[in-house]
């Protein structure tokens, strides 16, 4: 067994999710939460600032667009 593997199982059993899907997850609460905050980041999220690489914003948005429902919400 790989360590990679062995890592994931030990996750697994101990209920810890990994980081990958806590930043995601994180990512993609901000992304819904904070466009009412009365905050400059607001403002960051409702007019994302034009980037040649993707920014937390702009790739948060790609990938709900993509990959979730609307009725998750």
């Amino acid at each position: 067994m790989t360590a990679e593997k062995h890592f994931k199982r030990s996750r697994n059993g101990l209920g810890i999710a990994s980081v990958f899907m806590r930043t995601s997850t994180s990512r993609e609460r901000a992304y819904h939460k904070w466009p009412t905050s009365k905050t400059w980041i607001a403002d960051l999220i409702k007019a994302p600032m034009k980037a040649w690489m993707a920014t937390w914003v702009t790739g948060s948005a790609r990938w709900i667009k993509k990959f979730c429902s609307q009725d998750s919400n």
